[in-house]
Formats: structure tokens, C-alpha cells, sequence
């Protein structure tokens, strides 16, 4: 099963629709992660199976993403 750590940005793929997400933590089943997508503070269930680690997120220095600055 693929991990993630909190805050590690990433790509949601549903259908042919994709848009980058940030981790907010682990949800309780463990099969995926409460997740940002917006700039507002409420965070959405992913599970990992739509979820696509980005091999260069350290090139992103800021989002708005969970209300960030």
C-alpha cells in the first residue's frame, strides 16, 4: 500500500480529471488519508488508490492548500 506523510503534496487522479492535494493525516479505516484541496480548512477522504506520489514536491515551496501561506 502506498504512504504518505502529513503535508507531503501529491496528485489526485479521478477519471480524467487530476488536481494536486496536500496530506492532512491518516484516516481512521487506514486505507487512505484525509486530504486538502483548497484553501479552506476542511479536508476530504482519499483513499491511496487515486493518490500519485509528486517525484519533485520539493519544488513547490507554498500552496494555499489547508489555509496555508
Amino acid at each position: 500500500m502506498k504512504t504518505f506523510e502529513k503535508d507531503e503534496l501529491f496528485v489526485y487522479i479521478n477519471g480524467d480529471r487530476a488536481e494536486i492535494g496536500k496530506v492532512k493525516r491518516k484516516n481512521n479505516a487506514g486505507d487512505g488519508y484525509f486530504c486538502y484541496y483548497s484553501s479552506g480548512e476542511t479536508a476530504a477522504n482519499t483513499t491511496v488508490d487515486c493518490m500519485y506520489k509528486l517525484i519533485n514536491n520539493y519544488t513547490i515551496k507554498g500552496t494555499t492548500l489547508g489555509g496555508e501561506e
